[in-house]
């Protein structure tokens, strides 16, 4: 009885211990689309999620506010291309740890000819 006890100790936290090394898979990234210099908020703007080696995972678009979520993303480096139209496109890095990553997407002030 006592062996059995202690074999289902040995065998519970063996098993506690491989669920918190696992990779988290429930991380987001949260961000606001800019205009860089005015820091105006842009609406409709399209921003793609890039894993390393800049293929597409998730595109979506901001809100009215600007705002842009990518959910559920598991814990690693990514890359996000902002565009929007008459505007330069914007990409920056982004490292996704424990918490949600926030994000200001900065893209270029348009050119005037």
């Amino acid at each position: 009885m006592r062996r059995t006890l202690h074999d289902m100790l040995l065998v519970l936290s063996s098993l506690a211990a491989l669920l918190v090394a696992a990779p988290a898979a429930a991380q987001h990234i949260r961000g606001t689309v800019v205009l860089q210099g005015t820091q105006s908020v842009i609406a409709g703007a399209t921003v793609t999620l890039l894993d390393a080696q800049l293929a597409e995972i998730a595109t979506g678009r901001t809100n009215d506010d600007g705002v842009f979520v990518f959910a559920r993303l598991r814990a690693g480096r990514y890359s996000l291309q902002g565009q929007s139209e008459g505007i330069q496109t914007a990409l920056t890095d982004v490292t996704v740890g424990a918490d949600t990553a926030h994000i200001t997407l900065e893209l270029p002030s348009p050119v005037v000819v």
